[in-house]
């Protein structure tokens, strides 16, 4: 039973962040509960592959926002101009029923608000660099 309770709590360690905004994040006891639709001599088996697939594939919520930064600073991606390049983008939302797509574009909003705060930040600065600038001049 041990290597059952350590692969329940490693793949619930794994996807921790899985559906925790709408509190169904995952626990060794929901995924118990998940592995026991199977015959009993397959769930261990099926336990094993889960957790070797979930490390090398799935993909966390900050480990997401980290890579959607890199990549809207990615000139090959966005150009010279990131803020102007983001400020064209329209992400489609067409989605019928259910959340998965507001959950797909949700890591990007964070990044996207991210820049667009520092971009902003540059701009009042240089702004007041001028000012001063200008002031000096007088």
């Amino acid at each position: 039973m041990a290597e059952r309770d350590d692969l329940l709590a490693s793949i619930a360690a794994t996807t921790a962040d899985y559906r925790e905004a709408d509190g169904e994040a995952p626990t060794p006891e929901r995924i118990e509960r998940w592995i026991g639709q199977f015959d009993a001599t397959v769930q261990l088996p099926i336990l094993r592959e889960m957790d070797h697939v979930l490390k090398q594939t799935y993909f966390s919520r900050k480990g997401t926002r980290k890579f959607l930064a890199g990549l809207f600073q990615t000139e090959k991606l966005v150009g010279e101009d990131p803020c102007a390049f983001w400020k064209g983008v329209k992400f489609l939302d067409i989605q019928g029923g259910g959340a998965s797509q507001k959950e797909m574009l949700a890591p990007a909003d964070e990044p996207i608000a991210d820049e667009n705060d520092a971009l902003e930040e540059e701009l009042e600065a240089d702004d007041a660099e001028l000012m001063e600038g200008a002031d000096a001049d007088d």
